[in-house]
């Protein structure tokens, strides 16, 4: 029992974890566009619970319906039924919107992951002569004819040119 607790402890706190990284990289990438997503995310999350109160209130005045003269029931179902209809409509577009903000977000986040990694890339010193003209124009001027191998070649410690 001891066992699982701990296992379930440390699944928590990876989760809580990796959230919280997921929330800086998004505030990182686009701070307004993340707000707008949690908070489109928070307000889509109270529609199904409106529309199901709505929904009772709905069949609790169709149960009462021999208490209530048939006029007050008929405006009672008409403003309930009303209510569910604005109710899903606004359900519906927000979900179009919080599609179309969380794709913004995604795409913000993906041009920031790969901003970053190509500023690593280019910050790598290990591959800095590959990209030096000094080191691809020596073989094709037949500078280091002497010299099959790459292991002939020096790197000068100054310019950080290779030279045969």
């Amino acid at each position: 029992m001891n066992n699982h607790l701990v296992k379930t402890r440390r699944i928590w706190q990876s989760f809580f974890r990796d959230a919280k990284k997921m929330l800086r990289l998004a505030r990182e990438a686009e701070p307004r566009i993340s707000v707008i997503v949690i908070l489109l995310s928070i307000v889509q999350s109270l529609f199904p619970v409106a529309a199901a109160w709505l929904l009772k209130q709905l069949l609790d005045a169709v149960v009462i319906y021999f208490e209530t003269p048939i006029a007050l029931l008929f405006r009672q179902v008409g403003l309930f039924a009303a209510g569910y209809v604005v109710i899903f409509s606004l359900q519906k577009t927000i979900t179009l919107l919080e599609q179309y903000t969380r794709g913004e977000l995604q795409r913000s986040i993906g041009l920031l992951l790969r901003g970053n990694v190509y500023r690593q890339t280019l910050s790598f010193e290990g591959i800095a002569y590959l990209e030096n003209p000094e080191y691809h124009d020596l073989g094709s001027f037949g500078k280091i004819n002497k010299c099959s191998t790459r292991n002939c070649l020096k790197r000068n410690p100054k310019n950080n040119i290779i030279s045969p």
